[in-house]
């Protein structure tokens, strides 16, 4: 399981996750692990793919 840390992408919605206690960080690691969840693509990497350029 990937332990999130304040700053980097969230697999829900891309934008910066903003929690900072340790433990909410947990608790939602656990959540997006349980969901299966994962990062959203970036509009570069999917224009690109779209283009077939891989």
């Amino acid at each position: 399981m990937k332990i999130y840390k304040t700053g980097e992408r969230c697999p829900c919605c891309g934008e910066p996750i903003k929690l900072t206690d340790p433990e909410a960080l947990r608790l939602f690691s656990m959540v997006v692990d349980m969901l299966g969840l994962q990062l959203i693509p970036t509009a570069e990497k999917t224009e690109r793919d779209e283009k077939g350029d891989r």
